[in-house]
């Protein structure tokens, strides 16, 4: 008789899911059908997103066939494509992925490749005008059809203007402005349009090192000891082994020359200890216990016998940490600046045993499932212990870090 509650229970609640789930999707195509009937066929495919760009969606070819039932669909999204006017890059990026979702259920291939084209050739001329400013980073599709000089030098004068306006042009930012300057039809121009701008972008050293001293091998030298500083580091730690890490990682900085005398340096920095605490906490063990009640329903009314309870033992532990050092640079042509950095938190770390089913009468079976939210709290993101030495290491690397923020170079 429980047994049978329980499937009439389960089926009741999926068919109230069901319905739910059916009734936002119908009253959603119906929307998109007094789009289509108003020739809006873009505005159209947005009432059924969730369903066209979830491939796993029960309703996606559903979705799908609703729209290629339409007899004016597919044409009338070919047409409003050659004429659509999108407001931002991203609108037509996400026209395009549309197009591709919607193809073969709701349009053919050459619908598409009819599409495609039409909305690529309005892309182009809006690039070319300037009302849209699209780079490198556009969508492949787009690109892939708009193979054209001149919307190509549009794009590549957008490129060149955002790698000014970066902070640190990247190796991968840089390859792909590469890329595209050599494949692309006007291939001689947008090469020289990006070489051309190289020396006026700020460039980590990965860029400096390579692609710009192959382009610019006499001004390399200049440019790498531009974002170098020599610095000659001063310790007043108490510990001695923290002292070691953050020298350490000081010279592993790639932006940063530690030097042997103060006469050397550019900038010298004195590090004062203010606090440096590392305090483990005391390991802990416990065995959670969750009735068959507070275990999640189906797995709890399914898996679990009367009476019985889930069990898994946890332990527990961490490191607290807390630190403040007076940081004080002396720099030969900006002037002395001092700060304090400081800092305190902890890393805790939990670890869970294999759950098990204990019967109220005696004996226990063996669960290789989590028993709720809380469960799953506790043991996904458990974390691992970290040692003394080990949290001195990631402080060293942090102070490290905030040492050499902007206020070491001139």
């Amino acid at each position: 008789m429980r047994a049978l509650l329980l499937g009439v229970a389960g089926a009741a609640l999926v068919a109230a899911g069901t319905a739910q789930a059916a009734d936002g999707y119908s009253a959603r195509g119906r929307q998109a059908d007094e789009a289509i009937k108003a020739g809006r066929f873009f505005e159209a495919t947005t009432y059924l997103e969730p369903e066209i760009f979830n491939l796993g969606d029960r309703d996606h070819n559903a979705a799908l066939r609703r729209f290629q039932k339409s007899k004016t669909f597919a044409a009338g999204l070919v047409t409003e494509a050659a004429t659509w006017q999108g407001t931002s890059v991203s609108a037509f990026e996400k026209a395009a992925d549309t197009l591709e979702k919607l193809t073969p259920g709701a349009l053919s291939p050459t619908q598409k490749g009819e599409a495609l084209a039409a909305l690529a050739a309005t892309y182009g001329r809006l690039t070319e005008t300037g009302a849209l400013k699209p780079t490198v980073r556009t969508s492949e599709a787009l690109l892939k059809l708009l193979d054209q000089e001149t919307v190509n030098k549009a794009i590549m004068a957008n490129t060149v203007a955002e790698l000014k306006a970066s902070n640190a042009v990247t190796l991968e930012a840089w390859n792909r402005a590469e890329a595209f300057a050599r494949d692309r039809q006007g291939s001689d121009a947008l090469k020289s349009m990006l070489y051309g701008a190289m020396p006026q972008f700020r460039m980590t050293r990965a860029v400096l090192s390579g692609p710009f001293t192959r382009q610019y091998p006499q001004l390399a030298p200049s440019a790498l000891d531009s974002i170098t500083t020599d610095v000659f580091f001063d310790g007043e730690i108490g510990d001695g082994l923290l002292a070691l890490d953050l020298k350490s990682a000081l010279a592993a900085n790639e932006n940063i020359h530690l030097v042997d005398a103060p006469g050397e340096a550019e900038v010298i920095v004195k590090v004062k200890q203010i606090a440096f605490e590392i305090t483990p906490r005391p390991e802990t063990q416990q065995v959670v216990t969750f009735s068959r009640g507070q275990v999640d329903f189906w797995q709890g009314a399914l898996l679990m016998p009367d009476y019985s309870s889930y069990q898994y033992d946890l332990r527990q532990g961490g490191t607290d940490y807390e630190y403040a050092f007076e940081v004080s640079y002396q720099r030969s042509k900006s002037g002395p600046f001092k700060t304090i950095i400081r800092d305190q938190g902890a890393a805790t770390w939990n670890q869970c045993s294999p759950g098990r089913v204990v019967n109220a009468f005696g004996g226990a079976q063996p669960a290789n499932w989590m028993a709720n939210a809380a469960m799953k709290s506790q043991c996904t993101a458990a974390g691992v212990p970290v040692d003394k030495g080990a949290m001195r290491r990631q402080i060293g690397a942090k102070l490290a870090d905030a040492i050499a923020g902007s206020e070491m170079h001139e």
